[in-house]
């Protein structure tokens, strides 16, 4: 039986699921077992200690009634900017980090800073797209800073219950939120940064961004559910980010289970890890998106990338966040209702691998096969010699057959 499929981005979840059951009867994933902390991956794989399951305009639409994301977000007041400071203190810094992340600040309220003022044995500044003129460091008129006050002001209108925290730099925010997951909720809490200095992508790369250029940001969700109900997550996230881009006029594609893409380029990445607690399960939802790449920068990526600029895309950091969460909150209240089966053909319709030739590699292991969708709780099907496969765990890379041949 050939599988439905919704061909444009026209989907919306009051649509409901159109897609066959062909493959109801596929074995349900591995549960879950519930040590105090886990390492979800986005692809449903599991392991330890915790599992990872880039001009101004207005986003802002109507908002979904309060009980319909009240239990995701506890009740704080957005604070105030968190400079310099690492999430947990200073305690564990080295004099050199210190000094170095007052650089940065430096440089964002001055725009420049003597050359003998910047700390040695750390990275070079054109490693950050800044500029040296004669005895300075300068910031290039193209880099704007996030707008501490507009930011607070747009995500207060969507969600008072939220909590944004600011860094100059810190070393990821997605590790800042998974260590303070471990002590208490994070949910409704947004974690922004200037500059990662060990940003994390999937399968353990580097996600590498420059100072003040793109977008590194990390939301927190609590769950009154177990681990292995929050498969499909990341996928969730995926298609909040095609509504974002669609309405900026970008034709994205999402490639399972949490990549970005836009001419068979990668624009952004997803980094979904869960930590269960004696009371709940927080999502800590990662995400990275290449608003405008410097040369230097390119050149350390091991990938084909595109950033928003390149698209000739304006718009400024701060409405890109606000217009992410804005649609996220609506997509995670909605799968938190109803699980992922609801998305399953929206998610379809935007996967660029969808019913292609594709190479599937897991470890030193490699099969060709079709993609023939998702399943219920976001796991790949793969077809191979006429036998279907539900993929639902382990550090995996999905490509088209043919990518990167001429």
């Amino acid at each position: 039986m050939k599988e439905l499929w919704i061909s444009t981005y026209g989907w919306t979840p009051e649509m409901g699921n159109s897609l066959s059951d062909e493959h109801s009867k596929l074995e349900p994933p591995d549960p879950i077992s519930n040590s105090e902390v886990k390492r979800l991956s986005a692809d449903g794989s599991v392991g330890f200690p915790h599992v990872r399951v880039g001009h101004r305009q207005a986003f802002i639409r109507k908002r979904p009634s309060a009980s319909h994301r009240g239990v995701f977000f506890c009740k704080k007041n957005i604070v105030k900017w968190a400079s310099i400071n690492p999430p947990h203190g200073t305690d564990s810094m080295t004099d050199a980090s210190t000094e170095w992340h007052h650089s940065l600040q430096t440089l964002r309220l001055n725009r420049r800073m003597a050359i003998v003022d910047w700390p040695s044995d750390v990275i070079a500044p054109e490693q950050l797209g800044l500029k040296k003129e004669g005895a300075s460091i300068l910031v290039p008129e193209t880099v704007r800073f996030y707008d501490e006050a507009y930011l607070i002001d747009q995500l207060n209108r969507i969600d008072v219950s939220a909590s944004l925290r600011l860094f100059d730099a810190v070393d990821s925010t997605n590790t800042a939120m998974m260590k303070e997951a471990q002590a208490g909720s994070v949910g409704g809490q947004i974690y922004l940064a200037e500059f990662q200095t060990a940003g994390r992508g999937r399968r353990g790369r580097n996600w590498i961004g420059d100072f003040g250029r793109n977008v590194a940001m990390t939301m927190g969700f609590s769950f009154q559910r177990q681990l292995s109900d929050l498969g499909g997550l990341s996928c969730v996230v995926g298609l909040a980010l095609i509504q974002v881009l669609e309405i900026l006029g970008v034709k994205a594609q999402l490639k399972w289970p949490n990549d970005v893409w836009v001419n068979d380029k990668k624009l952004a990445g997803i980094l979904v890890e869960l930590v269960r607690t004696a009371r709940e399960t927080s999502a800590i939802v990662g995400i990275g998106m290449n608003v405008h790449l410097i040369p230097e920068q390119l050149e350390l990526i091991d990938q084909e990338v595109i950033d928003l600029r390149s698209l000739d895309v304006a718009i400024s950091r701060e409405d890109l966040v606000v217009a992410i969460y804005d649609n996220l909150v609506m997509n995670v209240g909605l799968f938190a209702q109803e699980g992922f089966a609801r998305f399953v053909p929206a998610f379809n319709a935007v996967h660029r691998l969808h019913d292609v030739q594709a190479v599937l590699t897991s470890g030193n292991s490699t099969q060709e096969g079709r993609v023939k969708g998702v399943d219920h709780d976001g796991a790949l099907l793969f077809e191979e010699n006429g036998a279907v496969y539900r993929i639902a765990g382990g550090e995996v890379s999905l490509r088209p057959s043919n990518f990167g041949k001429t």
